[in-house]
């Protein structure tokens, strides 16, 4: 099976301690059950460190510090999980972020979540959105979405993409065809529900 990604995906590169939001602040960590288990065994030098810093109750996770900081995150903004045992030793939650991945009529995508400050970055920057490339191959087959959602995309991004009309003409569109009002909500309401979110 196919893996497809928007074209700016391949760009994506974790910027570290110069990002000013890092993922590894003010979140719970979880380790992975495969993860846990290597972390376990880890006896000696960093890697005692890696499994003392776990709270084994429930799911597997990191002990977060003052400050609700990873606990293998450097005052430098950098990973010493990376840097003492390897980026390969790293759980998935941690080599994983921000991508997320969706099954799709013809394959499966990974893109790029918004809650990161450099994947913003580039999605928001990106005139080539609606331009997917293949960026390599899985084992298996996706599972087959219930509703097929590929032409609708096409159709929203194509209209998007229409430098010819305003910005907000384009929404107006958007909006038209598929039987959507920005109003059906007022501003309180919009509030209310962004308050409700959870903080990323």
């Amino acid at each position: 099976m196919k893996l497809y990604a928007p074209e700016y995906y391949k760009d994506f590169v974790c910027i570290a301690d110069r990002c000013r939001h890092s993922c590894c602040i003010g979140w719970e960590i979880d380790v992975d059950g495969d993860t846990a288990k290597e972390y376990a065994s880890l006896t000696e030098g960093y890697g005692r460190a890696v499994r003392d810093s776990i709270d084994w109750q429930d799911t597997p996770h990191f002990r977060l510090t003052a400050g609700e900081r990873c606990p293998h995150l450097n005052r430098s903004g950098l990973c010493n999980i990376i840097l003492e045992l390897g980026e390969e030793r790293l759980c998935d939650i941690c080599r994983e972020h921000p991508r997320f991945y969706n099954d799709t009529a013809r394959g499966r995508e990974v893109g790029l979540g918004i809650a990161c400050e450099e994947a913003c970055r580039l999605v928001l920057s990106s005139d080539r959105y609606a331009h997917l490339i293949t960026v390599g191959k899985l084992e298996g087959d996706a599972s087959v979405p219930d509703f097929d959602a590929l032409p609708l995309r096409k159709r929203i991004y194509d209209i998007l993409s229409d430098r010819a009309l305003p910005y907000h003409e384009r929404l107006r569109r958007i909006y038209s065809e598929n039987g959507v009002s920005p109003s059906l909500l007022s501003d309180d309401d919009w509030k209310d529900i962004l308050c409700s979110l959870e903080y990323l």
